[in-house]
């Protein structure tokens, strides 16, 4: 199929102009509430807000429907503070970011969280499909060998409608 989902999802991101847009006046906002303590930084306190912000702002300006389909709500605290820990170790400074290592952060953050919702649905909406096709298979009293054919098939087209979906 490609580049793993992740990476198309980071692709996309990384290569919107709303997004970047986006991601430089909410730092912008965010530096100006610091008062400029922290020399063209922002604090990694702020990223907690910061995403609840930004993906308000992605909201309303993404003409692509990704962050609408898979993340409708903003990523939690827990999420926040797993995109920081995995970026971490290449910032510059202990504490701070600056306006790339945010946009960076912003990129990691919104493509984990588009994945894991994107793969929750897949988990679910394949656990319903295959529930359904063995009720008819039972009912129908076909062979064990062309439902899980046809299961295999259902989860397979699932799973490629949610790939395709999300690039």
């Amino acid at each position: 199929m490609g580049i793993s989902p992740s990476k198309r999802v980071r692709h996309h991101f990384r290569t919107t102009p709303e997004f970047t847009s986006s991601c430089n006046t909410i730092f912008s906002d965010l530096q100006s509430l610091t008062q400029q303590t922290s020399h063209n930084n922002i604090f990694a306190y702020q990223l907690s807000d910061a995403s609840i912000r930004l993906h308000t702002s992605l909201l309303n300006s993404l003409s692509s429907p990704i962050l609408k389909t898979w993340c409708p709500s903003p990523p939690s605290r827990a999420q926040v503070d797993g995109a920081y820990r995995s970026l971490r170790k290449s910032f510059s400074a202990e504490g701070t970011l600056s306006s790339d290592e945010f946009r960076e952060f912003a990129v990691v953050l919104f493509a984990d969280a588009v994945v894991s919702n994107a793969s929750r649905i897949v988990a679910s909406r394949v656990c319903v499909g295959v529930a359904g096709i063995g009720g008819v298979g039972m009912v129908a009293r076909v062979g064990g060998g062309l439902i899980g054919s046809v299961i295999g098939v259902y989860a397979l087209g699932v799973a490629t409608s949610v790939y395709v979906s999300l690039g």
